[in-house]
């Protein structure tokens, strides 16, 4: 048995139960907290959190693996300090993954060692995948009110069906059938220890990294993504009557445009706008009118405070595009886009994530930062971090896009 496998079965399962003793029961300033329903509802991400779920990327069609593995690192290790980070490691015999890496990699060596100090929680798990966007195959996690439970759990999953953002003609790699799977094998995996029951919804492409919510019912999410996107044969106000149910919301704020030149995702809502507190909104901003992306934020401005939404401009870094190291570097396999030297990145500082006692955001090498860090520490109420992740932006996405929290359930 190699050293993946004894971690992986013996784990450090003696750090589950310490969530007690790290999660914080407070919002974010300018945040409130209202009577729980009696019914499923997804909760703001500034709520306590039992946990974090990551997979460890291993495909080289996405990611520089030497240079991407350090970032997760550094997000790993922010995160860790206040709740359970949930590592999924990919198993050894699955033919797609960089069969050049050594059994244990230094990066993950370095996690090993930081799994053992008492101030991180990290347990280590396997599952296969075809690429590791934990934040789109994961499950959603949806909590219910301890008064009455509309079942004996209060904590529930729901597993999307998923489609590589747009199918094998428009998908950003095919086949994605390990993908399919993820969220119904995490789900499975996490069910005894948290109380789980799984929600399928197999016929309704969706993804975690497309929508944002306050915890009270409001949805944000784009057109670009969810009905142009190649995901569902639905129009809109179909799609809408089915997030209204499934979700239990009262609203959803559709906004045209995601991030201009996101195009793996098709605008994902997680790199444009995003919930800072229950009534504020964070919105990627540019002051230069030449840019493509000003019209898009101006016109998702003029749309959320037309909703009576607070939205704070958050500033996007400079323009930055691919690099021929950046593209040199990448081996592509099987049916994945191509990178091209040239082509925009859709750098945005939204795609951060909030932990129990933290905020990790991105970071780029750019002056703006520090700026944007700022920003977001002081409207979230939480302290900001920032992470250099220009590795995972080639890839991509960023660290909210890596990432999936796991809510704490009434019952844990």
């Amino acid at each position: 048995m190699d050293e993946y496998s004894v971690l992986i079965e013996n784990g450090v399962e003696r750090k589950q139960m310490e969530l007690a003793s790290k999660v914080s029961l407070t919002e974010g300033e300018g945040t409130e907290v209202t009577e729980v329903t009696d019914v499923w509802r997804h909760p703001a991400e500034w709520e306590p959190h039992y946990g974090c779920i990551i997979l460890w990327p291993h495909n080289t069609s996405t990611f520089n693996l030497p240079l991407v593995k350090p970032e997760l690192y550094s997000i790993i290790e922010h995160i860790s300090t206040s709740e359970t980070l949930l590592l999924y490691l990919p198993p050894h015999q699955t033919s797609t993954y960089d069969t050049s890496d050594p059994p244990i990699d230094p990066t993950l060596n370095e996690i090993i060692t930081l799994s053992i100090s008492p101030s991180h929680s990290i347990i280590f798990k396997s599952v296969a995948s075809n690429d590791t966007w934990a934040r789109d195959t994961s499950p959603i996690f949806l909590t219910s009110s301890p008064s009455s439970p509309p079942s004996p759990s209060f904590l529930k999953s729901l597993s999307f069906n998923f489609n590589a953002y747009g199918g094998p003609l428009h998908g950003c790699y095919w086949p994605c059938s390990l993908d399919v799977l993820l969220s119904s094998k995490i789900t499975e995996d996490l069910a005894e220890d948290l109380g789980l029951e799984e929600e399928k919804h197999l016929n309704f492409v969706f993804e975690g990294g497309s929508f944002c919510t306050n915890g009270r019912g409001v949805m944000l999410t784009t057109e670009e993504c969810l009905v142009e996107g190649f995901r569902n044969e639905m129009s809109k106000d179909e799609i809408s009557s089915y997030l209204l149910k499934t979700f239990n919301l009262l609203k959803i704020s559709w906004l045209p445009h995601g991030l201009y030149a996101d195009n793996d995702t098709n605008g994902h809502c997680d790199n444009f706008c995003c919930f800072l507190n229950s009534n504020t909104v964070g919105l990627a901003w540019t002051d230069d009118k030449d840019d493509p992306q000003f019209d898009r934020s101006d016109v998702a401005l003029k749309i959320l405070e037309g909703e009576g939404l607070r939205v704070v401009k958050i500033p996007l870094p400079k323009v930055q595009y691919l690099t021929s190291d950046d593209v040199n570097e990448l081996k592509v396999i099987d049916s994945a886009t191509e990178r091209i030297v040239g082509e925009r990145l859709a750098a945005s500082y939204i795609n951060f994530y909030i932990s129990n006692n933290k905020c990790i955001v991105p970071a780029f090498g750019d002056e703006m930062d520090e700026v944007a860090r700022r920003i977001i520490e002081r409207e979230v109420g939480r302290e900001a971090v920032s992470v250099f992740s220009r590795n995972l932006l080639v890839g991509g996405g960023n660290v909210h896009c890596q990432t999936m929290q796991v809510p704490v359930g009434v019952g844990l």
